[in-house]
């Protein structure tokens, strides 16, 4: 659109002394250098860099990285950086972790437990969760708002929650979820697993120490604020002071989050005028007068400095200040490299040359362009990506040139990206889909999309925004990127400029996005009014998106226990969308509150028919089925929704409240009787129905036909193992344990079996040297199963190591939350530390598991009786006797 006939790209010259120069914070190297990267130990956790804008401090950061990958000696350091402008909590550490797998140092339980985070909050918008936990009192799950109220599928749909907690989405952006915190704790974890010195479950090559140097390039708001949440989380990790948290920022972290004595907080003051002159010497200017005139014009500043160092000294203005003596040299230039620097100033995301396709169509005239532009000492190069960017406050001199000198030339240039963007969008947004997590480059387009819609005076591009926002809101894995993209536009200075309605509309969807779905004044806001007035009036805004809309109205009105009008609401989505299957769903909650089953049943068919893969229709069409007593299509559901989701514990719960209800165990033990009737030499069943029989408790029959496995081959290793198993709960621990050591000889790699014989043995006796040796060679052997985890740390508790313990019970625990011997252990670990609360929780978690630890296993508990005997008898003996 730029494009000139005629014009030569080809022969475009830089700025005479444009380019890369670093000269000067010698101090600032020399601390970080011999405190932090060769020191034995470092003396701090946290740097912070920080200044006013262009003096550096992005600079020194990227300098101080390339220092950390230069050390050399005992310790190897691994380093990894963020210089995303918006990132959440999650993102920032999940682009640490990319970087450190690439380096060598993966954090598998951070990304086994990031994957399954962003999955659940796919799966689990907002509405749908805060209708879903109001109705089922049972606050599990993701983005939703908690409800307080009795235990999930007790009483299902008898009653809706009386009291909402407080928690709600407005403090999204200052607060995390307690989703999020597990998240951040497993990053820790694995943080803490490759610095610390030693630890009972890593291999003896990995002892050498590490050193995680985590690097974060906080510009704007958002970011500030997301390492000032994260920092908290991650100094638990550097206990051995082992990690180490480089910020860089305008302004200093906040102490309090840090502790006065691992803060290192460097203040980066402009160049003395010594250093200015070095500096300009090292860029070929000697001019006495030039170099006095750029001393007293740029005050020092390292940016003023590379610009009035690139200038043409002719072009200098001693009586301009730095921007004025950029514009006039932007003046002088021909008209093809006039606009293109007006032009890229107006990107709202970092560019690469591809992105010059929105102002020039030919590839010849954007390789030429592109080389001429990033030579511009004001045009900076990302580290990770190789992207480039005008710094900030240039940035800005140059937009508000360009808009105030040809204002509807700039319209025509932000119209042009704003149209190059969606392209790349939709693009992006396919591949998007196939992702289980948000992805950085999305919101990066959606930001820089936004930027250029907001940024445009007439109501269709306004209109056009206010989709893009609510679009992108309404993609559960997204909302908490909107919400940060709102806050951060929010803080852009030209945009007013360019659009005084651009603050209005920013407070109207911040004000919807930010929903307090607790709260029923949200329902007749001001903001709430407009906003649904301007999109109901506007021709062409999509009825699916205003459907989603009403939904999100409705569901207030749940919360409030307000039925009738939430189900007007939805009728209203249905109105403006037939086969919204959200408000299909929603509404056919409802009439299962109502006790309406049969309409909901009709509802839910409705959902399934629009989209079979629904498992929140499969699992409240089965509760409505249960209610109904049809038990055999409520079983049908849960099976389709298990298929969905193997894990879903509402499901889960719901089937063995329908098998109690049906007495199933006894009808499977009728079928097991039919099948070896017709079979009677098969020896799976008989295992099958010796380990029914020990479900139902009854143990004599279950002895009975691990007996008659037994007759027909003696060498069958899983009858031994279940016979033990049976003796266990019976209480017979010698019997027990001959049955293992039968299993054990016949199948020497049931490492299970192989556990148990060494906690019997604990169970007989006081544990000793030679104990913690044998379970160090089982989970040897055992390689990176469960069980190897279980031995080593129970080996650990042995050797009275009770923190390393812990810390490996928690991890299986975090992998595997119904292991109940990791809970059991994990309680002796925590008495030990005196953490005497979580002993107990961790024991009434071993308990009350399924299967849960057999009493006769829990003699170990004794080992507390002594060291630890007020707690023992107040809170330890009573569970242990009940068993």
């Amino acid at each position: 659109m730029s494009f000139v006939p005629g014009a030569s790209y080809a022969t475009l010259s830089p700025l005479a002394g444009a380019g890369s120069l670093f000269l000067g914070r010698k101090q600032e190297l020399d601390l970080f250098v011999q405190h932090i990267v060769k020191s034995q130990e470092p003396l701090f956790q946290v740097v912070s860099l920080w200044g006013e804008p262009g003096v550096g401090t992005s600079t020194l950061l990227r300098r101080f990285r390339d220092e950390a990958h230069l050390a050399t000696g005992t310790t190897r350091v691994f380093t990894a950086l963020v210089d995303e402008r918006l990132v959440s909590p999650l993102d920032m550490l999940a682009h640490w972790a990319e970087q450190l797998r690439l380096a060598g140092a993966p954090l598998p339980l951070f990304e086994r437990l990031l994957a399954s985070y962003y999955e659940s909050v796919r799966r689990w918008d907002a509405e749908l969760e805060a209708a879903r936990t109001t109705l089922t009192h049972d606050p599990a799950h993701g983005m939703g708002t908690g409800i307080e109220g009795g235990p999930m599928l007790r009483e299902f749909y008898e009653q809706v929650a009386q009291k909402a907690s407080k928690a709600s989405q407005q403090t999204f952006v200052a607060s995390l979820s307690a989703e999020e915190t597990e998240v951040i704790r497993a990053f820790v974890e694995d943080l803490r697993w490759y610095t610390a010195s030693s630890m009972p479950s890593r291999p003896q090559e990995l002892q050498r120490p590490q050193r995680i140097m985590l690097f974060c390039d906080a510009e704007g708001p958002v970011a500030t604020a997301t390492i000032g949440r994260l920092l908290p989380h991650l100094l638990q990790a550097g206990e051995n002071a082992n990690v180490v948290v480089i910020v860089a920022g305008q302004n200093p972290l906040d102490r309090s989050l840090v502790g006065e004595n691992k803060l290192l907080s460097l203040s980066l003051a402009r160049f003395t005028e010594e250093e200015t002159r070095a500096y300009l010497a090292a860029s070929g200017i000697t001019d006495a007068t030039h170099i006095t005139t750029i001393w007293h014009l740029s005050g020092g500043l390292p940016l003023a400095l590379s610009i009035l160092a690139a200038l043409p000294q002719e072009q200098v203005d001693p009586v301009q200040d730095v921007e004025g003596n950029l514009l006039r040299w932007l003046a002088s230039q021909g008209f093809p490299t006039r606009q293109l620097v007006l032009e890229g100033a107006l990107f709202s995301r970092p560019f690469v040359q591809d992105d010059l396709a929105a102002f020039y169509p030919l590839p010849e005239q954007q390789i030429a362009l592109y080389r001429w532009l990033i030579r511009l000492p004001f045009v900076q190069q990302r580290a990770l990506d190789g992207r480039h960017h005008y710094h900030r406050l240039v940035q800005w001199w140059l937009r508000s040139a360009f808009f105030q000198d040809v204002p509807q030339r700039s319209q025509v240039v932000r119209r042009a990206l704003a149209e190059y963007y969606r392209r790349v969008l939709k693009r992006v947004q396919m591949e998007e889909e196939r992702r289980s997590a948000p992805s950085i480059v999305w919101g990066e387009l959606v930001q820089a999309l936004l930027w250029q819609l907001l940024s445009l005076p007439d109501e269709a591009s306004r209109m056009s925004a206010i989709e893009l926002a609510l679009w992108a809101a309404h993609q559960a894995q997204h909302e908490q990127l909107i919400v940060n993209i709102l806050h951060d536009l929010a803080q852009e200075p030209l945009l007013p400029h360019f659009n005084s309605q651009a603050g209005h509309t920013i407070m109207l969807l911040l004000r919807y996005c930010e929903t307090d779905l607790t709260d029923p004044g949200w329902l007749v806001a001001a903001e709430t009014e407009e906003l649904f007035a301007l999109v109901a009036h506007a021709p062409e805004f999509p009825s699916d998106l205003l459907a989603r809309m009403y939904c999100r109205r409705g569901v207030v009105f749940i919360v409030a226990s307000d039925f009738h009008r939430a189900l007007e609401q939805f009728e209203q989505a249905l109105a403006s969308d037939p086969i919204c299957s959200a408000a299909f769903l929603l509404q056919g909650m409802v009439y299962t509150a109502l006790h309406a089953y049969q309409q909901a049943i009709e509802t839910f068919d409705r959902v399934i028919a629009l989209d079979a893969s629904s498992t929140l229709a499969y699992l409240h069409r089965g509760i409505a089925y249960w209610k109904r007593k049809a038990y055999k299509q409520a079983l049908a559901d849960c099976d389709y929704a298990l298929a969905l989701h193997p894990h879903l514990d509402e499901v889960i719960r719901l089937r063995s409240l329908i098998y109690g209800e049906m007495h199933l165990k006894g009808q499977e033990l009728e079928r097991l009787n039919q099948l070896i009737a017709a079979n009677p030499d098969d020896i799976q069943l008989y295992l099958l129905r010796g380990l029914t029989f020990c479900v139902v408790h009854d143990d004599r029959h279950a002895i009975e036909d691990l007996d008659h496995a037994l007759t027909l081959n003696a060498e069958y290793a899983p009858a031994y193992a279940a016979r033990g198993h049976v003796y266990l709960e019976m209480g017979e621990i010698e019997q027990a344990r001959a049955d293992f050591q039968s299993s054990r000889v016949r199948d020497s790699e049931d490492d299970t079996v192989g556990f148990l014989l060494e906690w019997i043995a604990l169970c007989q006796k006081s544990p000793d040297a030679e104990d913690a040796a044998r379970l160090d060679v089982l989970a040897a052997t055992s390689q990176d199963s469960p069980v190897a985890s279980l031995c080593r740390g129970v080996a650990a508790l042995v050797r009275e190591q009770y923190a390393e313990a812990r810390a490996v019970f928690e991890r299986i625990t975090r992998l595997d939350p119904g292991n109940a011997y990791a809970h059991f252990w994990n309680c002796l670990a925590c008495a030990f530390l005196s953490r005497y609360e979580e002993a107990v929780a961790a024991l009434r978690q071993a308990l009350a598991a399924e299967p849960a630890v057999p009493a006769v296993l829990l003699t170990p508990l004794s080992w507390l009786e002594h060291p630890h005997s007020d707690f023992f008898r107040a809170s330890i003996a009573p569970l242990f006797i009940d068993c």
